[in-house]
């Protein structure tokens, strides 16, 4: 979700700033062209392009804007991606949506596969500005609130790494998977990483302690003041439901703040 970028000028616009205007706007018309190219294909079937208004249905503990803006330069990221599986299931010309892509590491990962049609997407406009710099060929993208500015059905891919952590309320979660359902095509695939339930006693501590502030086994707050989850397989079978499973293992990773734990990730196909 990251380093400052180049100063401002008098006009008050940055010169990056305005390639990057361009970039998003091919980006997005590009995407558009593509979902009409589809709804010629697939005559008959009703395609919804009114988004949801998707911040609107979060709240502030959903966001938490401020606190990756002000970690945005110190963070590090390291969920790995299932090149192998990941190459199985996705062709290198499909349209990808990295919603929650922080720095951009997973967007510079997929351009190095060979996957050129990317895009990621935050609401941390600090991590935006770090991952600008640290890749400038990605398209990285800030995202000020309400709707995807996509169509229905625009993107083959969605990848939500360390995402769902950052959104610790049910209904929160709710509206973001309504609206990846709503941004990706049928039979698309959604990629998951995130952090199931822990076993070991350090976090099983911290679920207890946080468990009747927040009316949920899971959810805790971090000495910085970020508030996060880890997930139930109920919950996470639950929320997913719209999604056909194809692929589920669960690894080691390394926290943002360096601990080893578990973490899950998920590929389904969206019914």
């Amino acid at each position: 979700m990251s380093a400052e970028g180049q100063p401002h000028t008098r006009s008050g616009w940055r010169r990056r700033d305005i390639r990057f205007t361009w970039k998003t706007s091919l980006s997005i018309a590009r995407i558009w062209l593509q979902w009409a190219e589809n709804q010629d294909r697939d005559e008959g079937e009703p395609h919804k392009i009114a988004p949801p208004l998707l911040h609107e249905k979060m709240s502030s503990l959903d966001r938490q804007t401020e606190y990756w803006d002000r970690v945005a330069a110190t963070k590090q990221f390291t969920h790995p991606i299932d090149v192998e599986r990941f190459g199985e299931l996705v062709p290198r010309t499909a349209r990808i949506l990295d919603y929650g892509c922080g720095y951009g590491r997973t967007c510079a990962q997929l351009r190095g596969l060979e996957y050129r049609n990317v895009i990621g997407l935050d609401i941390s406009r600090e991590m935006i500005e770090r991952g600008r710099c640290l890749y400038p060929d990605a398209d990285l993208q800030h995202l000020t609130g309400g709707a995807l500015p996509f169509p229905a059905n625009g993107f083959d891919t969605v990848l939500l790494f360390a995402v769902l952590t950052c959104i610790p309320t049910d209904k929160g979660q709710k509206a973001l998977i309504s609206e990846v359902c709503r941004v990706l095509r049928p039979g698309g695939v959604l990629y998951i990483s995130d952090f199931p339930i822990q076993d070991d006693a350090r976090n099983q501590k911290r679920y207890a302690q946080f468990e009747p502030e927040f009316g949920k086994f899971g959810v805790f707050r971090l000495s910085e003041g970020v508030v996060v989850r880890n997930h139930t397989n109920e919950w996470l079978d639950q929320l997913l439901r719209p999604f056909s499973q194809v692929h589920v293992r669960t690894i080691e990773a390394s926290t943002m703040n360096g601990h080893r734990c578990k973490i899950i990730q998920y590929f389904g196909r969206k019914r």
